[in-house]
This record gives C-alpha cells, sequence and structure tokens, in this order.
C-alpha cells in the first residue's frame, strides 16, 4: 500500500513538473495505475484481514457454544 501510494505521489510530481504534454500524459497514466494497484492491495489486506478475524471469532466462540 505504502508504495503504491509514493509511486502515485512521485508521479504526480512528474506530471506537475513534465515540460511536454506526452510526458505529462504518461506520468498520469501511470499514476493512475499505481493508485489502482494501492487499491488492490489495500483491498486484499482487508479482506485477508476479516477472514483472519471471523476464524479467531469462531475459536473463541466453540468453548461457549460447547458449554450450552
Amino acid at each position: 500500500m505504502i508504495a503504491g501510494f509514493v509511486l502515485l505521489i512521485l508521479f504526480a510530481g512528474i506530471a506537475v513538473r513534465a515540460s511536454t504534454t506526452a510526458m505529462a500524459i504518461v506520468a498520469g497514466g501511470l499514476g493512475a495505475v499505481s493508485a489502482a494497484l494501492a487499491g488492490y492491495v489495500a483491498k486484499t489486506f482487508i479482506r485477508s484481514q476479516e477472514a483472519a478475524a471471523m476464524h479467531l471469532r469462531s475459536y473463541f466462540d466453540q468453548p461457549l457454544e460447547l458449554s450450552r
């Protein structure tokens, strides 16, 4: 996530300082790709964390269900 964010900032800076229109378009496109990469990694991490939390909750709920 951090790498994607750093790349986004880097490419935004390159796009702002670009001397030609083509360079600005390429830097903007690469910035969009890095933003999509950061979003994908973040979404994957959050889903993984939610699944781990669900498994952990079921692990700790099992003794309670058994005692009933």
